[in-house]
């Protein structure tokens, strides 16, 4: 606490302080950046116009005009233009004020909202693959800028609590958007007709501006004016733990030489009357080393062989050390990402061609799943939490779903284990799976690197947490060769895959975990203090 107590006070950041009985120490929570609120609103607004004309009305309009493969290429078309706009402005939040980026890419969601109107009315497919770059390049500047600025507005050790909830917020959003489609379906004949999509179509663009309106709201100014990474600091307490070793060692050393000169002292002075069998005697023990001599020569050879083993251990785990884990967990989201691309837009074609399933069931369907996706989440955090940490919590919850997936794919049709309601409950517990760590995988990240690259590391998330748009075209190929379960097989054998990259950055965490677990017991330790002191502070004031 002495050595944290030195650092400069963090907006949001729990600050040392001496309690009543001055026996230890408190922690003092500081006010959130204004920048927090704002990027909750901003992706509520933004989640539910997406919800509404983006989600599923969308597909089933396009595969009206041109099939599968429409489907395929509009999303591949806009994963490919979001690479490009998120790896441009990954480095630009890095170099140039991260509210401009934002405010060019609210100015290209307005563009991609007039083309987006235009293309529904005129149901003409090229129109529809324009505003799919459009909303690419949107979705690329967007995210990777907002996400900096969030991460710069949030002080390590909370940042994934408040990514988690961040995360629930982004997931309730949509239950407004699927909602209003329900209610929008039934009023208009719960049916697949043209009229009824374009009209909804039309409501979820006209909703956008708003989202894009909160987004030009967010600062520079707002975000914490200094801030290290969890990784710095745990680094930093590795370093005095180890100058305090290196302190201990010494004052044994010299205790012992203490003790050994008081000892050789008391026999010189014994020695004065002794024959010369005792001066040859001490002479010839102050001719050989001193016990001093021999603990320093010991200590020494000691710490040469930990050196020589730690600096072995250090080349043969570097790929399991800290920082290499926002590495594996990112090339981890990137394989899942490429694998839900051949799936996530055909799911939604899956039920309503296979199994003939209206509109507002299907509005009810994924209603269920966000809600089930807000639950899991906070259910993930506290066991990640309380109990496992983070990283192994998101490897356990993707395996669960991934297997979920794979019974979608293999079970036999026409059987009763293919019936309609179990297929929407494995579709429902793996979307709810799949879909709740999402937060704490980008709070692991964030962590892990210093602030002034978390630009492009969130260039790299919004890189990989949307690249399934480009694995969607070759998902429309398969689908009309080989029908949707086939994709449902290969997006499960690449989910396995992508979970397992977890395993290293599980490994290499373990430090990480160590020091945001202690952080959020210290944190709930002085809420709880808070609290105390309120309802004493209450008690007095009635009694007075």
């Amino acid at each position: 606490m002495a050595a944290a107590s030195q650092k400069t006070p963090l907006l949001g950041a729990k600050t040392p302080v001496a309690n009543d009985n001055a026996a230890a120490d408190t922690l003092v929570v500081e006010p959130m950046s204004r920048n927090v609120p704002k990027m909750f609103a901003y992706n509520f607004m933004d989640g539910a116009s997406f919800s509404i004309w983006q989600a599923q009305v969308l597909q089933v309009l396009l595969y009206r005009l041109d099939g599968n493969k429409a489907v395929g290429w509009v999303s591949g078309a806009a994963g490919a233009a979001q690479v490009c706009a998120a790896l441009i402005a990954g480095y630009s939040a890095d170099v140039l004020p991260k509210q401009f980026v934002c405010r060019s890419a609210a100015l290209t969601g307005l563009v991609g909202v007039v083309i987006s109107l235009y293309a529904v009315y005129a149901l003409y497919s090229p129109l529809f693959y324009i505003s799919g770059v459009i909303w690419g390049v949107y979705m690329g500047l967007a995210n990777s800028s907002s996400e900096a600025l969030f991460a710069d507005s949030i002080p390590s050790g909370r940042r994934a609590d408040i990514y988690n909830k961040k995360w629930i917020v982004q997931t309730i959003c949509w239950v407004v958007g699927y909602l209003m489609c329900m209610i929008l379906f039934l009023k208009l004949g719960n049916d697949w007709t043209t009229d009824t999509m374009q009209a909804i179509l039309y409501l979820g663009l006209s909703m956008h501006p708003i989202a894009l309106a909160l987004l030009t709201s967010l600062k520079d100014s707002d975000a914490l004016k200094h801030d290290t990474s969890v990784e710095e600091q745990a680094a930093e307490s590795e370093k005095a733990k180890k100058a305090k070793e290196k302190e201990r060692r010494f004052k044994k050393s010299a205790m012992s030489a203490r003790s050994i000169n008081a000892a050789e002292d008391e026999i010189s002075s014994t020695a004065d009357g002794e024959d010369e069998r005792g001066n040859a005697a001490a002479q010839q023990e102050a001719a050989e080393p001193t016990a001093l001599d021999e603990i320093t020569a010991q200590e020494g050879e000691l710490a040469n062989e930990q050196f020589s083993e730690m600096s072995l251990r250090q080349k043969l785990s570097a790929c399991l050390s800290w920082r290499t884990v926002p590495y594996f967990v990112c090339f981890g989201d990137f394989i899942m990402a490429m694998g839900s691309g051949m799936t996530l837009r055909f799911i939604p074609l899956f039920f309503v061609n296979d199994y003939n399933i209206n509109p507002a069931l299907m509005m009810g369907v994924y209603l269920t799943v966000s809600f089930g996706t807000s639950t899991f989440a906070a259910f993930a955090r506290f066991m990640a939490d309380r109990y496992f940490g983070r990283v192994p919590t998101i490897f356990a919850i993707r395996i669960i779903g991934t297997t979920f997936l794979m019974y979608l794919a293999v079970v036999p049709t026409n059987t009763p284990q293919s019936a309609l309601g179990v297929m929407l409950f494995f579709f429902i517990a793996r979307n709810s799976c799949m879909n709740c760590t999402f937060g704490m995988s980008r709070s692991v990240v964030m962590d892990c690197v210093p602030k002034k690259q978390r630009g492009r590391w969130a260039a790299v998330e919004s890189f990989s947490s949307f690249t399934w748009a480009g694995s969607a075209t070759l998902g429309g190929y398969l689908a009309d060769a080989h029908g949707y379960k086939y994709t449902f097989l290969i997006t499960a054998v690449v989910h396995y895959i992508g979970s397992c990259m977890l395993l290293p950055a599980w490994i290499g965490s373990r430090k990480l975990e160590a020091v945001v677990m202690q952080r959020s017991k210290e944190l709930r330790a002085t809420k709880a203090l808070e609290a105390e002191r309120a309802r004493n502070s209450e008690a007095q004031n009635d009694n007075a």
